[in-house]
C-alpha cells in the first residue's frame, strides 16, 4: 500500500474485549486502515463501540462480510469461529486480521491459506509480541555472541484461572490451554529455532473439574522443541496457574530474561537482564505499542507476494506444531 492510497476499510466481527481495550484504540492510530464498522451479536454492543470508535454497527456478521465497501476483516472471537467466518471473508475478497490462533486444526489452517494465495489476499495471525522491540533487541544480544553458544531456551506464559463463562474453558469454541496460552512460547521458540524445528515431547493436563471427561480443555502443559543444529527449547504454558510470561536463554558466557516477552502494554519500559560471572547488565528496550506495530505489519503485507508467502508458511509452521503436541499428548479436539 503507498502512502498515495486511499486508507483500507477494516471491519471487526465481534466486540470482544481485546477489540476494545488494544486493537482500537490501536487502529485509530494507524493512517493506513479507516475503522468501517463492528458487527456483533449484541447490536447495542457493537454500537457503543461505533459511537466511541467510529464506523457503522452491523446488525449481523454477515452483513459486515457482505459490505463490497470493507476491504479487510479483523476477527478477535473465540477460535473455533475463526476458521469459517475467515473462510467467508476471503471469499469476499476481503484481507484477513484473525487472532490468534488462526485456526483451530491444521486443516482449516491449509484450506484459508490455499485459499489466499489463490485469491492473492493477506491472511494474518496476530501474534503481536513478534512485532515488540525487545525481541530484535534479543536477536541482535544473541547475534553479537553476548550470551555465548546457546545451550537452552526456556519460554513460559500463563495466567490464574479466569471466570467459569470464559470461552478459554470450553472446548466448543476451542478452548484450551495449548491454543490460547501455548501458542505464544510455542510461536516465540519457532522464530528462535528457526523453521527446522521438531517438537519431540509434549504433556496436556485436562481441566478436572469439567462436568465430563468429553468436555474438558487442556489446563495446561509443556512441550520440548528441538532446532536442526540441536539446540533445546522448553515451553510451558497454562491458565490455571500463577502468572509467568517470561523468555529465558541460557548460553555458554551469560544467560539473559525477559519478564513480559508476550504481553508489554504499550507504556512499559521493558528492561532485559543479563548476567554473567561478573554480575548484571541491564537493558532498555523503550515503550512500543505491540498491536499497532503489528496492525501496521498487516497494512505492509498487502499487496506484496513474498510477505504474504511467509506469512503463510508460518501459520502452517505453527498449526504444525500444535498438532504435533496434540498427537504427543495424546490429546484429541
Amino acid at each position: 500500500m503507498t502512502s498515495s492510497a486511499r486508507p483500507l476499510r477494516l471491519g471487526i466481527l465481534g466486540a470482544a474485549d481485546i477489540a476494545r481495550r488494544r486493537f482500537l484504540p490501536a487502529l485509530q492510530r494507524c493512517p493506513a486502515f479507516e475503522m468501517a464498522g463492528i458487527a456483533s451479536r449484541s447490536y447495542e454492543r457493537a454500537a457503543a463501540l461505533c459511537s466511541q470508535f467510529g464506523g457503522h454497527a452491523y446488525d449481523s456478521y454477515h452483513s459486515l462480510l457482505d459490505d463490497p465497501g470493507i476491504d479487510a476483516v479483523y476477527i478477535p472471537l473465540p477460535p473455533a469461529l475463526h476458521f469459517d467466518y475467515a473462510l467467508q471473508a476471503l471469499k469476499q475478497h476481503k484481507h484477513m486480521l484473525l487472532e490468534k490462533p488462526a485456526t483451530v486444526t491444521l486443516e482449516q489452517a491449509r484450506q484459508l491459506c490455499t485459499v489466499a494465495e489463490e485469491s492473492e489476499l493477506t491472511l494474518y495471525e496476530n501474534y503481536m509480541f513478534l512485532c515488540h522491540p525487545q525481541l530484535e533487541r534479543i536477536k541482535e544480544i544473541i547475534s553479537a555472541g553476548r550470551l555465548g553458544e546457546l545451550r537452552l531456551i526456556r519460554a513460559t506464559f500463563g495466567f490464574p484461572r479466569r471466570a467459569s463463562g470464559d470461552f478459554r474453558y470450553q472446548k466448543s469454541l476451542g478452548g484450551g490451554a495449548l491454543l490460547d496460552c501455548g501458542g505464544y512460547p510455542l510461536r516465540l521458540a519457532l522464530e528462535l529455532l528457526g523453521s527446522q524445528v521438531q517438537l519431540t515431547d509434549a504433556t496436556l493436563v485436562p481441566d478436572k473439574s469439567a462436568q465430563s471427561p468429553q468436555e474438558a480443555v487442556d489446563l495446561y502443559g509443556n512441550a520440548v522443541m528441538r532446532s536442526s543444529s540441536g539446540l533445546t527449547a522448553q515451553v510451558a504454558f497454562g491458565m490455571d496457574n500463577a502468572y509467568q510470561c517470561s523468555l529465558e536463554i541460557w548460553g555458554s558466557r551469560a544467560t539473559l530474561r525477559a519478564s513480559r516477552i508476550f504481553t508489554a502494554p504499550p507504556e512499559l519500559k521493558i528492561t532485559l537482564i543479563i548476567r554473567d560471572d561478573k554480575g548484571e547488565e541491564l537493558i532498555e528496550v523503550p515503550p512500543a505499542d505491540q498491536f499497532l506495530l503489528s496492525i501496521e505489519r498487516f497494512a505492509a503485507a498487502i499487496g506484496n507476494p513474498a510477505t504474504n508467502a511467509e506469512l503463510r508458511d508460518t501459520i502452517l509452521q505453527q498449526s504444525t506444531l500444535v498438532e504435533i503436541c496434540r498427537q504427543k499428548a495424546g490429546y484429541s479436539l
